[in-house]
């Protein structure tokens, strides 16, 4: 099962973005050492917004 989301993966704001990648990780490493999502290993798709909103998909602002 695929989770896809946006996230500063880069640029002035990838620091604060750490402590949620690593919960992300966290959780995702619990659900699959479970057996998954409706018994499907969970996998995330991550976008970087490169620290500016006007860069991730489906934005709408800029």
């Amino acid at each position: 099962m695929r989770i896809g989301y946006c996230l500063s993966l880069t640029g002035s704001l990838a620091d604060n973005s750490r402590s949620a990648r690593l919960a992300h990780e966290i959780w995702r490493q619990d659900v699959n050492s479970r057996g998954g999502l409706l018994g499907r290993p969970v996998e995330f798709v991550r976008y970087t917004t490169l620290g500016t909103p006007t860069t991730f998909p489906g934005s709408t602002s800029g």
